[in-house]
């Protein structure tokens, strides 16, 4: 990753702090995007510049054409180019799907997946130019089994794959691969905010009897973004303890 730039959408949060802090250690430039975290967001930007890495923090709602192109162009100001996007920028709005109220799914599908598109159609351009590039959308467990009172998104986190497998079509000439995590029951995010016996519920359902590390994405998402990983596209990797197969 040495040399290349890497624009992480909602990186003040856990995941996303810790895909940043990842990149980062492996030779990146990153863009820390945040819509409303800007304390966490520079104590990123300061975190990774101790570490020796470059970093810029960029307040940008993903859901507005306009931010998500100045993202991306103030990347491309400070250096030139944009490798890598890792689409992680998510919200939760929770209801029975007979009780959901129009204003609360649209919210969530315009984060989760238009917020994407956007994000996407942004960068593919400065790939495209380079020859090279590596997209990720951070989706869910969610999407692949469904669990009552996720309808927008689980929808919107299902939209992401059928994001990724067309977009990994379009674009697969110019050396761009565009693959997707498909994250289970992470010790990070909105796990964290649940009453512990709730979180026990969830961990007694895990084959493997534990929540996952941020570690572990992390790992996936630095090989997924090597060089080495050239001919991998279009895929979904389930990373959830063995709670979905």
């Amino acid at each position: 990753m040495q040399g290349k730039v890497a624009i992480i959408t909602g990186a003040a949060g856990g995941v996303g702090q810790g895909v940043a802090l990842g990149l980062a250690a492996a030779g990146a430039a990153i863009v820390v995007n945040y819509r409303q975290s800007e304390g966490p967001a520079g104590q990123l930007v300061d975190a990774i510049e101790r570490l020796g890495g470059r970093a810029l923090a960029v307040r940008a709602d993903i859901t507005n054409e306009e931010q998500v192109t100045s993202m991306v162009q103030q990347a491309l100001d400070a250096w030139g180019r944009v490798d890598v996007l890792v689409n992680n920028a998510g919200v939760s709005r929770d209801a029975m799907s007979w009780k959901m109220p129009l204003d609360l799914w649209q919210d969530v599908l315009a984060t989760n997946l238009t917020g994407a598109f956007l994000c996407t159609r942004a960068a593919i351009p400065a790939m495209r130019r380079n020859q090279w590039g590596r997209i990720l959308n951070i989706s869910s467990i969610v999407a692949q089994m469904g669990v009552p009172g996720t309808a927008a998104y689980s929808a919107s986190k299902s939209g992401l794959i059928g994001l990724t497998k067309t977009t990994a079509r379009e674009v697969l000439r110019q050396n761009i691969t565009v693959n997707c995590l498909a994250l289970g029951y992470f010790e990070a995010g909105m796990m964290l905010s649940l009453p512990p016996e709730v979180q026990q519920q969830v961990i007694a359902q895990i084959p493997m009897g534990r929540l996952g590390k941020v570690e572990e994405i992390v790992h996936a998402v630095r090989f997924l973004c090597d060089e080495q990983a050239g001919y991998i596209t279009g895929q979904v990797l389930a990373i959830n303890g063995g709670y979905y197969m």
